[in-house]
């Protein structure tokens, strides 16, 4: 599991590039992968039936919580990338620290980036690295039964209430 993750993305890059040299099609997905549940596996299947080996791009602490959360993630980078290297959807795991995915995907260069939700052209900051690289995008359906935020929200529930001792008779 350990060398599924990658440390430097100039080697994930020549793992790419050694991968499209000898056809294989290289899948890009990325995200926050804070606390995995079954959309995410969902998304992860989805996206390993469009190519032979997927690259997961793993936001950074920091730029969560610049961009996105101030509070940051739940997880910490290392242990988000440990657990998302364990997954067998995944062959290689690699972080990267800005708000969208375009230097990544420029440094990658995927035959295909996939999404999870509904893209609209035009909509999305990548489309221009991703048509620069001729790749193409791919979306698959998001599940909305499963969210990182349901699924936080849940937990505070059930664990913020006081627990009722049980009796034994």
């Amino acid at each position: 599991m350990e060398n599924k993750v990658v440390a430097e993305l100039d080697f994930a890059a020549n793992l790419s590039y050694n991968f499209k040299s000898i056809s294989k099609v290289v899948v890009l997905v990325n995200g926050v992968f804070d606390i995995l549940h079954p959309g995410h596996i969902y998304f992860l299947e989805q996206a390993r039936s469009h190519g032979d080996v997927v690259f997961a791009g793993v936001q950074s602490d920091d730029a969560i919580k610049q961009f996105a959360n101030p509070k940051g993630p739940v997880n910490s980078l290392e242990h988000r990338m440990k657990v998302l290297a364990s997954v067998s959807l995944v062959d290689y795991v690699v972080s990267y620290a800005e708000k969208n995915a375009s230097n990544l995907i420029g440094e990658i260069k995927p035959t295909i980036y996939v999404l999870a939700g509904d893209y609209k052209k035009g909509q999305l900051p990548e489309e221009a690295v991703i048509k620069q690289i001729e790749g193409t995008i791919q979306t698959v359906k998001y599940d909305p039964r499963y969210s990182t935020r349901e699924v936080i929200d849940k937990a505070v529930a059930l664990y913020s209430q006081p627990q009722q001792e049980s009796s034994s008779e």
